[in-house]
């Protein structure tokens, strides 16, 4: 009994932490005893920043958290032994910090473009899913997983991508035979309903003159198309509606699309879908990364198999290249793999489609927008189809409560009801609490500094701002004080405020294609009632320039001839 008081002392405790740290990450044990130079707490505030600013979108990299805690340290007068002449904590400090918190990791960013990010808010996403209710409703097909489809487009390159080999440590060129340097595009046009079943694909090849070799090898029941461009075209997706009315289920179905202009502008595509009984639902634009369900499960592993069998081919055949004629074999070997019926149910489960929840979305799919999300005019009305319009109204004046929220923080919200049905789209009202914050006045510094973009700041400035003037301001967490201030501590998101966009969003020459049904008779008579796009004239200045530009072209050639 005494050794198990012993072992439960907080002072035993953090030695047996200590040493389960050191076992693993396999450190020096007497490292493990040493306090970190911001100390714990500040550390654990640090990290808390980190995975913030990583989940926005802006992550920060080795040499801005280096920068960062330096100047920490120093507008806090914590004692460092950091290296003030460059300005920022040493190399050893960071693999320190590392170790003591295995959650982080060093990872390689994917890019995500501005668009995509304020595209995926809460906002549009909910107004998708009241619109996907109600028609699934009307039509009766919540419970009809076979009537409910989606189609998409994907490129396939002629040639095969080099990828991770085994090589000599040490060795400064590792090299990957390809065929060619880039590929012709082959566009894939694939579809899937929600119980698995597979349209047979629909390929469009680049060229004019159709060749039978060209079809050898794909998939059974496959249709195979040229285009100039080697893309899908509105004339092409007409053709591909009547390949998917032959095999799909008899009656009316449901078919999710994107935006694209060859499926919601033709006239043509949707008085035939209206006729065969064909309904076509548009997703929210930039939204198809987490709403499209063969983006979800089934494209991505398309890829990685088609890479396969592109590989075990210039293997096999290292003197022959990857053309048309061969496309149709390769294909087929990864398609066969990919097109299984988990991967189809799981996609439309994946994205809330069936069965319909819109909280299958994972909650780190809209914190990238968070940074351009601004609260939203109360008469804006998204059943009428015109682009979202933010105005800058104060943030005060709008209670934060997210348009799809859990069922945990919805019981939380005052005024709402637990157990009642979630609205998306409306904000109850909220009565905003006061708060007696203190504002934090700090008169110590060790005098201005350089912030982590590079730039100069005067922390007597700057240090003076109270966090409820900002929206990093957090009313749960209480103030600290530390020997080197007064009143408060300057914290993270003082030195690198986290962040946001501010302005109003301005109207676009160019309108996004809204989410909701594309085969009513309202939108199609707009469709045909809109004033097409002129055609210009093409610029003289820049023909009289090219043909300068070949002139002396050709006159170069002849003096290189002649000499």
């Amino acid at each position: 009994m005494r050794r198990e008081q012993e072992v439960m002392h907080p002072t035993n405790r953090s030695v047996l932490e200590a040493l389960k740290l050191a076992l693993r990450t396999g450190t020096n044990v007497s490292t493990c005893f040493r306090n970190p130079t911001l100390g714990r707490e500040f550390e654990a505030d640090l990290v808390k920043y980190l995975v913030k600013m990583e989940a926005r979108g802006f992550g920060l990299t080795r040499a801005d958290i280096r920068r960062l805690t330096f100047q920490f340290s120093e507008r806090n007068g914590i004692a460092h032994t950091f290296n003030k002449q460059y300005g920022h904590a040493g190399v050893y400090w960071l693999k320190g910090f590392m170790k003591r918190h295995p959650n982080l990791s060093i990872r390689k960013a994917e890019g995500l473009s501005r668009a995509r990010a304020m595209g995926m808010n809460r906002q549009q996403v909910s107004s998708y899913f009241d619109k996907l209710e109600e028609t699934m409703t009307k039509e009766g097909f919540l419970d009809k997983p076979t009537h409910i489809y989606n189609v998409d487009e994907t490129g396939l390159q002629l040639v095969n991508k080099a990828s991770d080999v085994v090589a000599l440590k040490g060795r400064k060129s590792v090299v990957s035979i390809t065929t060619a340097e880039k590929g012709e595009t082959v566009t894939v046009v694939g579809c899937c309903s929600a119980s698995g079943l597979y349209i047979p694909p629909y390929v469009v090849m680049k060229g004019k003159r159709m060749k039978d070799e060209y079809s050898d090898g794909l998939p059974p029941g496959s249709k195979l198309s040229l285009s100039d461009t080697g893309y899908i075209n509105s004339d092409l997706f007409l053709d591909w509606l009547k390949h998917f009315r032959s095999f799909a289920c008899p009656g009316k179905v449901l078919l999710l699309v994107d935006g694209h202009a060859s499926h919601a502008k033709s006239v043509a595509v949707l008085d035939y879908a209206r006729d065969k009984d064909i309904i076509m639902f548009c997703l929210p634009p930039h939204t198809t990364k987490y709403l499209q369900p063969l983006d979800r499960s089934v494209y991505k592993p398309l890829k990685v198999f088609y890479q396969h069998a592109t590989h075990k081919f210039v293997r096999s055949q290292p003197g022959s290249t990857i053309s048309k004629y061969r496309f149709g074999s390769l294909f087929s070997e990864a398609w066969g793999k990919t097109a299984t019926v988990a991967n189809a149910v799981n996609g439309f489960k994946s994205c809330g489609v069936f069965p319909l929840d819109p909280y299958a979305i994972p909650e780190d799919a809209y914190q990238p927008a968070e940074t351009s999300e601004r609260p939203f005019h109360p008469d804006f009305a998204p059943d009428q189809g015109v682009p979202v319009k933010a105005v800058p109204v104060a943030p005060e004046a709008v209670p934060d409560v997210p348009r799809i929220m859990s069922r945990e923080v919805l019981e939380a919200v005052p005024g709402v009801p637990g157990d009642g049905p979630v609205v998306p789209g409306t904000v109850p009202d909220v009565q905003e609490p006061t708060l007696d914050v203190p504002k934090p006045v700090v008169d110590h510094f060790p005098g201005p500094v350089t912030d982590v973009t590079g730039d100069v700041i005067d922390p007597n400035v700057q240090g003076q701002q109270s966090y409820a003037q900002t929206n990093q301001y957090d009313p749960g967490v209480p103030e600290r004080h530390l020997p080197g201030t007064s009143n408060g501590v300057i914290r993270f998101q003082d030195i690198l405020r986290m962040p946001v966009i501010s302005r109003p969003v301005l109207p676009r020459k160019r309108k996004s294609q809204q989410s909701g049904e594309l085969t009513t008779e309202t939108y199609i008579s707009g469709l045909k009632d809109a004033p097409k796009p002129k055609k210009t004239a093409p610029n003289k200045t820049n023909g009289s320039q090219r043909d300068k530009q070949k002139t002396s072209k050709t006159l170069a050639k002849g003096k290189r001839k002649s000499q």
